[in-house]
C-alpha cells in the first residue's frame, strides 16, 4: 500500500516535457562523447609530436655521418668525371680531324617582291601628295597671287583687273580653273577690249593678255572729237590736244553711213587707211552716197560709199603718177582731173544753161549757144585724162 502511494505521488509529465527530458539527456551524452574524443585527439597529437622529435634527432645523427662519407665520394666522382670529359674531348678532336670539314651555307635573306615595293611607293607618294595639297590649301599661300596686264594701250590696268571679278580671297586654283570666265568678263565690260586671255605662270602669277580695238576714225562734233572704234562703237569725247599726230576725221551725219564706212575701213589695208585725212559727203545729186576723201598727200578721191572697199585700193596703184592737188573720180570708172579743170567745166555748163534759156527767148542767139557748147566740150576733152589700171 505504501508503494502504491509513492507511485501515485509522482507527478505526471506531459508529452512535451517528456521529449524535452529526452533531448537534454541526448545533449549530455553527446557532450560526454565529444569530450572523450577531444582527449583522444590531444593524446594522439602529443604522441605524434614526440615521434617527430625523436625522428629528427635520428636524422641529424645520420646526416652528420653521411656528410663525412659523401665528401669522400664527391671527390672521387668529380675526379672520375673530369677524366671521362678529357677522354671524350680527345675522342671528339680525333673524330673532327678525320671528318671532312663542311662548308658553311650562306644564310638566305628574305627578299621582298618588287611588285609589293612599287605598291608601297605608290601609296606613300599619293599620301604625301594629298598631305602637301591639304597643307597648301590651309596655308595663306593658296590665296597669294600676282596679277598683271599686257597689251593694253588705252584701257586702264586697274579697271581691267577690277572688271575680271578676281578677289583677294580667291584661291589660286579657283582662278586657274575659271580663267576663261574671268577673261571674258573683262572683255565684255571694257569697251576697249576686243579679246582677253588670262594666262597662268607657275607658281602664282596670272597675266591678262589684252587685244584692243583700233581707233579707225574720229567724228568731229561741237564738243570735240569722238573716237570711233573698228567695231563701230563711239567712246567719250576727247579734246584736240589728246588726238594723235595723224588721225582720220569723219564728217558724216547719218549714223548708218558711219557704221557702214567703219566696217569697210576696217577691212581695208591699214597703210591705205592711214593715208586718209578726212571723209565727207560730196553732196552729189546723181550719186547720193558719193564721198569726198581727202588724202594726206593733197589729192582728193571721189568714191561711192557702197563701192569704197572695192575701188579705193586702186588709189595705191595710181597715186605715184599723180601730181599734187589732183582729183581722182571713181564714181563711174576711174579718171583724174584737178580743181581748175572742174571750175572751167562748171563755168561752161552754167554758160550753156544760160544761153539755152536765152535761146528760148531769142532765136538769133542759137548760133552763139552752139558755139559755147562746142567750146565747153573742147575744154572737157582737153583737160580730162583717162587713167588706166
Amino acid at each position: 500500500m505504501a508503494k502504491n502511494k509513492e507511485k501515485k505521488e509522482e507527478p505526471v509529465l506531459t508529452e512535451w516535457q517528456k521529449r524535452n527530458l529526452e533531448f537534454l539527456k541526448k545533449k549530455q551524452a553527446q557532450k560526454l562523447e565529444k569530450d572523450k574524443l577531444d582527449e583522444k585527439r590531444l593524446a594522439e597529437k602529443r604522441a605524434q609530436l614526440e615521434e617527430m622529435k625523436s625522428f629528427e634527432k635520428e636524422e641529424t645523427l645520420e646526416d652528420e655521418g653521411k656528410e663525412t662519407s659523401s665528401a669522400k665520394d664527391d671527390k672521387e666522382a668529380s675526379e672520375e668525371k673530369s677524366q671521362a670529359k678529357k677522354a671524350k674531348s680527345s675522342q671528339l678532336d680525333e673524330g673532327k680531324e678525320k671528318l671532312p670539314k663542311k662548308k658553311a651555307k650562306p644564310k638566305k635573306e628574305r627578299q621582298i617582291p618588287p611588285s609589293q615595293i612599287w605598291q608601297a611607293v605608290a601609296v606613300l607618294s599619293l599620301s604625301v601628295l594629298v598631305l602637301l595639297i591639304a597643307v597648301f590649301f590651309i596655308s595663306p599661300y593658296s590665296r597669294q597671287k600676282a596679277l598683271t596686264v599686257s597689251g593694253n594701250t588705252n584701257a586702264n590696268q586697274i579697271e581691267l583687273l577690277d572688271q575680271t571679278g578676281i578677289k583677294a580671297s580667291d584661291y589660286i586654283t579657283t582662278i586657274f580653273w575659271h580663267r576663261n570666265a574671268y577673261a571674258k568678263a573683262a572683255a565684255n565690260k571694257n569697251q576697249w577690249v576686243k579679246k582677253a586671255d588670262l594666262v597662268y605662270e607657275f607658281p602664282n602669277r596670272f597675266i591678262l593678255k589684252v587685244t584692243e580695238y583700233r581707233v579707225i576714225a574720229y567724228s568731229q562734233t561741237a564738243q570735240g572729237y569722238v573716237p570711233i572704234l573698228e567695231n563701230g562703237r563711239r567712246l567719250e569725247t576727247v579734246n584736240a590736244t589728246e588726238l594723235p599726230s595723224s588721225y582720220l576725221v569723219i564728217n558724216l551725219e547719218n549714223e548708218a553711213d558711219i557704221q557702214s564706212l567703219i566696217k569697210q575701213l576696217s577691212a581695208l589695208n591699214q597703210d591705205l587707211v592711214s593715208q586718209i585725212k578726212t571723209i565727207s559727203s560730196a553732196n552729189s545729186s546723181s550719186t547720193k552716197d558719193l564721198l569726198s576723201i581727202e588724202m594726206t598727200d593733197g589729192n582728193t578721191v571721189r568714191i561711192p560709199l557702197s563701192e569704197l572697199e572695192k575701188k579705193l585700193p586702186y588709189y595705191s596703184k595710181i597715186k605715184d603718177s599723180l601730181t599734187g592737188g589732183q582729183i581722182v573720180d571713181m564714181e563711174v570708172g576711174i579718171y583724174s582731173t584737178n580743181a581748175a579743170i572742174e571750175a572751167s567745166i562748171a563755168a561752161s555748163r552754167t554758160s550753156t544753161e544760160e544761153t539755152s534759156s536765152e535761146t528760148s527767148a531769142d532765136p538769133n542767139a542759137s548760133s552763139q549757144s552752139e558755139t559755147v557748147s562746142d567750146n565747153s566740150q573742147t575744154v572737157t576733152e582737153a583737160t580730162t585724162s583717162q587713167v588706166s589700171e
